[in-house]
């Protein structure tokens, strides 16, 4: 026989921001720019807290091309 699980309703996802900056063209918004504009947008349209910690993700600006060898 299985116990029933309690039900936690508490939410506890986390909100990612992911930026990248291109090293090839050099052109847009830096990475700090980018992730301080989606942190106010995350904020306003999901009705965050002004102090929320968003999980932050960048890349060195690599292009996924250039991720795998050829032929795959």
């Amino acid at each position: 026989m299985m116990k029933k699980q309690k039900r936690n309703n508490e939410d506890n996802r986390g909100v990612a921001i992911y930026a990248r900056k291109s090293r090839i063209t050099n052109k847009g918004d830096s990475i700090g720019v980018q992730f301080k504009q989606c942190a106010e947008y995350a904020k306003r349209e999901l009705q965050l807290n002004d102090d929320y910690n968003f999980m932050e993700y960048e890349d060195k600006g690599l292009s996924g091309y250039y991720t795998f060898p050829a032929g795959i």
